[in-house]
């Protein structure tokens, strides 16, 4: 049996440190991307992209405000990691999807005009919105 002097071993340890503390930024860095939680902007309505497809991934509604005619379906694809909503604060509201689950795609039709912002139930940090003309 070898005997590994006690230097070496500490060398390894800290190294091993230092790599685990790098990969954590980086996934941190990753998951939050731009924005922390807490500190997310509003999705600016004349910024709005005539889509009607919203697309979660990396924990972000894109495009993050979308226009719409009234009438129309909105359909939001989960290619996340995680589950999402994007759902209009308040009871009765004009966005709701329920869970969304990795892969899934949820539809909603918004049939009166306005501008209506939504959150996900689980991150409250992505926000979006929708004008319907």
């Amino acid at each position: 049996m070898s005997h590994v002097p006690q230097g070496a071993l500490d060398k390894a340890f800290v190294a091993l440190g230092a790599v685990l503390v790098a990969a954590t930024i980086a996934v941190a860095a990753f998951t939050l991307g731009d924005t922390a939680p807490g500190q997310a902007s509003q999705p600016s309505a004349s910024k709005a992209v005539s889509t009607n497809s919203v697309t979660i991934r990396g924990f972000k509604y894109l495009p993050p405000a979308v226009k719409v005619k009234a009438g129309s379906k909105v359909t939001f694809v989960n290619d996340d990691t995680a589950q999402h909503t994007a759902s209009s604060p308040g009871s009765g509201t004009d966005v709701e999807t329920a869970t969304i689950k990795k892969g899934e795609r949820k539809t909603i039709t918004l049939d009166k005009a306005g501008k209506f912002s939504y959150v996900c139930d689980f991150h409250p940090f992505m926000k979006g919105a929708i004008e319907v003309e």
